[in-house]
């Protein structure tokens, strides 16, 4: 259990402080699910569930993003060595002052068989201006994968679109 953890950026460009989160010190590879029980607001995500490698299930729907600017890294190799990766409560994310995209799903559940992050629809992405690698390898290695239809985002103002979904799902017999 993790308390006052919305007001700290665990990634920082000028220093590694993501390797400091209190969950990855010692215990990021005993990790195998995260439930989010109380309701918290960041300011941003950046890297907060990057590396954990061995968490199945990641419930966020207590995460208040409304105030988020990004979400740099935020579940990078979440998940990584699992069979079945689930990420809950994305779906009713209000996403509209993100303007970070970058690689925040990299390597999610890399080795899964089954990947699902719920219904990304109806995000609101019109101030968004980075999305670099926002899916890249994603579920590399399931036989579904699934997002939503993404064709209503609006990306007018995104200046790097490259590797978004590059390799994302690339055994699926389901992409959409």
């Amino acid at each position: 259990m993790y308390a006052n953890i919305e007001n700290t950026d665990y990634h920082n460009s000028s220093e590694d402080n993501y390797k400091h989160a209190p969950w990855k010190e010692d215990h990021a590879n005993d990790i195998t699910s995260v439930t989010v029980v109380d309701k918290i607001k960041p300011a941003n995500l950046n890297s907060w569930f990057l590396g954990l490698k061995n968490c199945a299930t990641l419930d966020v729907t207590n995460i208040d993003v409304s105030n988020a600017r990004s979400l740099s890294y935020t579940f990078h190799e979440a998940g990584y060595n699992v069979d079945n990766f689930k990420i809950i409560g994305l779906d009713d994310w209000e996403v509209s002052n993100i303007t970070n995209l970058f690689y925040p799903f990299y390597q999610t559940g890399y080795k899964a068989k089954e990947w699902s992050i719920g219904d990304l629809a109806n995000w609101n992405t019109s101030s968004v201006d980075e999305m670099c690698g926002t899916f890249r390898e994603a579920g590399y290695n399931a036989t579904n994968w699934y997002v939503g239809d993404l064709g209503n985002w609006d990306v007018s103002d995104v200046d790097d679109l490259t590797q978004t979904f590059l390799y994302t799902g690339n055994n699926s017999k389901t992409f959409n």
